[in-house]
């Protein structure tokens, strides 16, 4: 069945089907490029001005785009606002043919090579940009393919437009969770968390996210808990004696913000994201740790000096390169450093909401979808800056119009 044209991204696929450009083989490319600068058309930017690229304003570009004054991730700055998709795309194409991106019709064949072209000329200073967009390249070229309402028979997308992949509930081995009772009104939404626990065997080496999230479900065992984890690999695994209607601890002395009840944990499930939480930056310059490798007082807060540094305890524990970490402050986010969920992480988080909504039609709403720290303020910080992908930074309450938008 054809796919109604019904918000912004939608819009701007669909025009890009259509549109006749120099270079069509970069179509995808350059696609993918939009969908990492916008979080696949759900920034801010993209929704209320139609820039999906993130260009910022330029004298070159008036004829297409109108000045706006934006608060991006990096700061405030004039960026362009833009009247529709039809106008984004000409504008894209002009910014780049007028600015200091010479050179860049000799990558027409090559789309990771033209990428790279940018960003060697000053597009962005992500030293990981180019992986970050060819890895969107094979889901933007499935989206050119997608079939709209009115358009030709064409293979249609999942992930990127809108679907959901269903999600694989693994049964953690052995390992069951304390159930407190049934919901009293069926599920009615989700809190999301961070484990504050490792990711990795040791030192900055590789991530060992699935064996550390099984450590966290089996240490909910021994606690009394029940939740679910999510590993940074993506698989989603739940206690072996997990069901949708029988809850139990998590999210501790809490209050929902929107229905006033306490005791969340009773009427919202709570997933886990393998993540060590809030990091912070080590008296050696390029390292971040996080709490569990840092030198802490006897209460367990961690010991910062007067630049707000830490002291690293040791270096074959865990511990982060500042490329891997982001600052994060504003609405309901703490202020400090983060590790950002992976990509493969918010996308199973996303699938599991979609599940849910299918799942419970009648009960389970994304308006009930709350952080940790929402409900309980002050005292808890997750998911703060971790949330969403690796470079699109999420309030809670920019998730749940991200999610409404999507489903």
């Amino acid at each position: 069945m054809a796919k109604a044209v019904k918000n912004p991204w939608d819009q701007l696929i669909r025009g890009y089907q259509r549109a006749e450009i120099d270079l069509p083989k970069l179509k995808a490319i350059t696609l993918a490029q939009w969908a990492l600068e916008s979080a696949h058309g759900t920034s801010n930017l993209a929704k209320d001005h139609f820039n999906f690229a993130g260009l910022k304003y330029r004298d070159r570009v008036k004829d297409f785009a109108t000045p706006v004054d934006y608060e991006a991730h990096d700061g405030h700055d004039v960026y362009c606002a833009f009247k529709n998709v039809n106008a984004f795309i000409l504008g894209y194409w002009h910014f780049i043919a007028k600015g200091p991106y010479d050179g860049y019709e000799a990558f027409a064949e090559d789309p990771p090579g033209y990428i790279a072209h940018l960003k060697s000329k000053g597009y962005t200073g992500d030293p990981n940009y180019v992986a970050k967009v060819v890895r969107l390249l094979p889901e933007a070229q499935e989206a050119l393919n997608e079939e709209f309402e009115g358009g030709e028979p064409l293979r249609p997308s999942r992930s990127l437009l809108g679907d959901y992949v269903p999600p694989n509930f693994e049964p953690a081995p052995g390992i069951n969770h304390t159930v407190r009772g049934t919901r009293p009104n069926g599920l009615e939404g989700m809190i999301v968390h961070f484990d504050a626990y490792r990711i990795r065997g040791a030192g900055n080496g590789s991530e060992d996210s699935d064996r550390r999230t099984i450590d966290m479900m089996r240490s909910g065992q021994s606690n009394g808990f029940h939740y679910g984890e999510i590993s940074r690999t993506g698989r989603v695994f739940v206690p072996a004696n997990f069901k949708w209607n029988e809850w139990g601890y998590h999210a501790g002395p809490s209050k929902c913000p929107l229905t006033g009840r306490t005791g969340v944990s009773g009427f919202y499930v709570g997933f886990e994201m393998n993540n060590p939480g809030r990091v912070y930056p080590a008296q050696e310059n390029g390292v971040f740790c996080p709490w569990y490798n840092s030198r802490r007082t006897e209460q367990g807060a961690v010991i910062l000096d007067a630049n707000g540094r830490c002291t690293r305890v040791s270096a074959n524990d865990e511990w982060y390169r500042p490329d891997e970490v982001r600052l994060a402050e504003g609405g309901n986010i703490q202020k400090g450093w983060y590790l950002p969920y992976s990509a493969d992480q918010f996308e199973t988080l996303t699938n599991i909401v979609g599940y849910l909504l299918e799942k419970f039609p009648t009960t389970f709403s994304i308006d009930k979808i709350f952080g940790h720290d929402e409900v309980s303020p002050g005292r808890k910080n997750d998911p703060g800056g971790a949330l969403a992908h690796p470079h699109q930074l999420m309030t809670m309450g920019e998730f749940r119009a991200f999610l409404k938008a999507r489903f």
